[in-house]
């Protein structure tokens, strides 16, 4: 991901059922509620 045309994060999480549904829950503790990126994990 970019913020203001610049590298900001990778991400990516370990395969299985749940692999989008964790995906979606970090970035949104991320990105709209600004969790800390060790508690976002």
């Amino acid at each position: 991901m970019t913020r203001n045309d610049e590298p900001w994060i990778a991400c990516g999480s370990m395969g299985g059922d749940q692999q989008d549904q964790w995906q979606l829950w970090f970035l949104l503790n991320r990105l709209l509620f600004g969790v800390a990126l060790q508690q976002a994990l």
